[in-house]
């Protein structure tokens, strides 16, 4: 895969889904894949999302990952 957009989840639990769908797509992931997951600095959203973006900031991971504030719901756009 050399792209994938993430917007499940329309309630904060439901929001968690996000990182078990991604560490799930991982090993499919090209080098310089990139992951887009939505909703990501909704206040409202953020406790759910925190393991999130933990693991897509980790460079073991991900070469680079960084928030995107394109709409009031914020964007986190991460790099294989």
């Amino acid at each position: 895969l050399d792209y994938v957009y993430l917007d499940i989840g329309s309630e904060g639990n439901d929001k968690r889904l996000n990182l078990e769908v991604l560490e799930r797509l991982y090993p499919k992931l090209s080098p310089g894949a990139w992951v887009l997951a939505h909703d990501t600095t909704l206040p409202a959203y953020r406790p759910a999302f925190q393991g999130y973006l933990r693991w897509v900031r980790d460079p073991r991971f991900f070469a680079q990952s960084l928030s995107l504030d394109v709409d009031c719901l914020g964007l986190e756009l991460s790099i294989r």
